[in-house]
């Protein structure tokens, strides 16, 4: 079940880099799991956009549970992340910080699908906007052994 979603503009300055992370984030950066997605640490994720800079349009959808796969989407892979205060911020690594804010998060241990359309690579500042959706539910808990 959908319990909310929360869109607007991410505006890159530089790199392509943005990140999805912990509003209480610092900072650290982890292995790199895809092309264009990686958790950085106990703090979220990092993300690049096919764009240097610029405004890209990201939305997030915080549910209840995995919601249903899509196939309308040309980039896709979901990740485990954790986010110790249950909130998450979208926003270039760059200053101003201008993107979403404050995105209360169903769990601290959370299932990411990220998904992108537009997506080119090397990021360049011709290509044109990428678009992306973030779907958010709790994670499924670990099998004992």
């Amino acid at each position: 079940m959908l319990r909310s979603t929360h869109s607007d503009v991410v505006r890159i300055e530089t790199g392509g880099r943005w990140l999805f992370v912990d509003s209480d984030a610092g900072g650290y950066e982890g292995p790199i799991e895809s092309t264009f997605a990686y958790v950085i640490g106990r703090d979220g994720l990092c993300l690049w956009s096919g764009r240097w800079n610029g405004d890209i349009s990201v939305t997030v959808e915080v549910h209840d549970g995995p919601p249903p796969t899509t196939v309308e989407w040309e980039k896709s892979v979901t990740l485990m992340a954790t986010f110790p205060t249950a909130v998450a911020s979208a926003f270039s690594v760059d200053w101003p910080r201008e993107g979403l804010h404050e995105i209360p998060l169903p769990a601290q241990r959370v299932a990411i699908r990220v998904l992108a359309n537009g997506w080119t690579s090397p990021p360049e500042t011709y290509n044109p906007a990428d678009c992306w959706l973030l779907q958010v539910w709790p994670a499924p808990k670990p099998h004992k052994s």
